[in-house]
């Protein structure tokens, strides 16, 4: 007996009917799932996984993207600073944690609780795979924002989507203060001709 189907398109058909984000760019985005040590086809990251779907701009709304955050590793050349600033915007982004925090030692981190918030970030095409070649999106730096983070001002917001967000979630300039803080330089030593006697 024929049974009835909906063929999908060729568009469809062709990439796998997946709804995956292939483009970079700004974007406001949901986190629809946050998971710890999340499994990334056969191995296992260590740190967190955010997957988000994208809000706007428009022509890619509803695309999903999955974001890795791994754990420092002090092998690496900054002994794993780059990945720790990472992961720390992330979860200010997704109030996990506040800038307030900053600083503090021994904070218990749940990532699960950045799931239903909302972010603005910024991807990229990253190196080419070494496996095949390929170039996939990755956060540009450590480009992701609290949608009231004032650094996230160039990025699409649909007043919509925001509209939804818990009026406990949305935060003043004032919150943000520490992080708008520019490193201080360190003070030039004094150069006297006598350390160039001898010379």
């Amino acid at each position: 007996m024929p049974i009835a189907m909906d063929l999908p398109t060729t568009e469809d058909f062709n990439t796998g009917g997946g709804n995956f984000l292939t483009t970079p760019g700004k974007l406001h985005a949901l986190i629809q799932h946050a998971e710890e040590n999340a499994m990334r086809g056969e191995k296992m990251v260590k740190g967190f996984m955010l997957e988000l779907q994208v809000v706007l701009p428009a022509e890619l709304a509803g695309q999903t993207h999955k974001l890795y955050l791994g754990n420092p590793d002090p092998s690496h050349k900054d002994g794993g600073a780059f990945s720790l600033k990472k992961q720390v915007a992330a979860l200010i982004a997704t109030n996990v944690v506040t800038p307030s925090d900053l600083g503090k030692k021994g904070v218990d981190i749940d990532p699960a609780k950045a799931h239903d918030m909302q972010v603005c970030i910024e991807l990229e095409l990253g190196k080419p795979s070494e496996k095949d070649g390929k170039r996939y999106l990755d956060m540009a730096y450590a480009n992701i924002y609290h949608v009231d983070d004032p650094r996230a001002k160039s990025y699409p917001k649909d007043a919509d989507t925001l509209a939804m967000i818990p009026a406990e979630y949305r935060c003043d300039e004032a919150f943000f203060a520490p992080l708008m803080q520019k490193p201080t330089a360190k003070p030039a030593q004094r150069v006297d001709d006598k350390d160039f006697e001898g010379l």
